[in-house]
């Protein structure tokens, strides 16, 4: 059983520390001075920093990852991209069919819903999973999946939403993280992170090694943040738990074990295994609670908050079964 223990010791930090991040922030003093620094001291330099660093590190390891030689590795980096935007279309697709379409999930909130199947948590319960049982390299393509993400929620949801509420803002955002994604791969790709003194260095080293687990810490404290006054019937769910985080990454996994790999070196192939499926298996985004905040109104902002809660219960189910599927299947 030894193949299953970074997965084991993967779920367990996740566990602990987003129940610690819960626990802490549940007080409003907590909710209302603490979360906001530390959410944006989180998002806006931990995260790019870790970026940064983990593309230096990896950049070139990640161009001559090409299995056989038949696929290069900046292809592999646009496929990643791509797929990203696909895997979000394929959900929005899903969700707008079940509630727009055949009626199957009713519910007075169809477009929230929709939100719910399509935007995933891409980084903050993959990426702590994935980062210690993953070649270095294979996390570069990732970070072009979570850039297509990105691009996609906060350049293209968010002045979507702010234009159907009728307010102010930007009509293209690039936020923190996907800054720090872009100029990673610019400083990686020029080679220019040699020439970045040896303190500052040594800080972002620090730094990127802190910042998956603070990302959790900060996740917990995103959780604690949802009314529980105010949470909807679990029964509005049933189909969105059934289908989004059970049938859909069962799909997802099924797929994955007979995805012709072979082209590829065997940690890389079983690396997109396991990231498929995890992906697949990861809950809402979080992000969707900031987005409800800052443009919409109370009642989205239950309701996300209720689907949101639940499915993160759920998880706790769902993510260790898809993982020690993938651990005994795919290594």
């Amino acid at each position: 059983m030894e193949f299953i223990q970074p997965f084991i010791t993967s779920v367990t930090k996740i566990l602990i520390l987003t129940s610690a991040g819960f626990i802490l922030f549940r007080s409003r003093f907590a909710q209302e001075k603490v979360r906001k620094p530390v959410l944006w001291m989180a998002i806006n330099i931990l995260l790019p920093m870790y970026f940064i660093h983990s593309f230096s590190g990896a950049w070139k390891a990640a161009l001559d990852t090409g299995g056989t030689g038949n696929i290069p590795g900046w292809a592999l980096m646009l496929s990643f991209f791509i797929i990203s935007l696909c895997m979000i279309a394929l959900q929005a697709g899903i969700g707008w069919l079940l509630t727009y379409k055949t009626n199957l999930i009713k519910t007075d909130r169809p477009f929230e819903m929709v939100m719910l199947f399509a935007v995933s948590n891409t980084g903050f319960i993959p990426f702590p999973i994935l980062a210690p049982v993953v070649p270095k390299s294979f996390m570069v393509y990732m970070f072009f999946y979570i850039l297509a993400f990105n691009l996609t929620i906060w350049s293209g949801l968010m002045p979507y939403l702010r234009r159907k509420a009728g307010t102010k803002g930007k009509t293209y955002k690039l936020n923190m993280p996907s800054a720090g994604i872009v100029a990673g791969a610019i400083i990686a790709a020029l080679d220019l992170y040699k020439h970045v003194p040896a303190p500052v260095q040594a800080v972002m080293h620090v730094s990127s090694n802190m910042a998956l687990d603070v990302i959790l810490f900060v996740l917990g404290s995103i959780l604690a943040g949802i009314s529980l006054k105010n949470i909807r019937p679990l029964s509005e769910f049933k189909w969105h738990l059934g289908i989004k985080m059970v049938l859909f990454p069962a799909v997802v996994f099924s797929i994955a074990i007979f995805l012709p790999l072979s082209i590829f070196d065997s940690e890389i192939a079983s690396a997109m295994r396991l990231a498929w499926a995890l992906e697949a298996v990861a809950p809402p985004a979080t992000s969707l609670m900031l987005i409800c905040a800052a443009v919409g109104s109370k009642e989205q902002i239950d309701f996300m908050g209720s689907g949101i809660l639940y499915t993160y219960m759920f998880s706790v189910i769902t993510i260790p079964t898809f993982l020690i599927l993938c651990a005994w299947l795919f290594y």
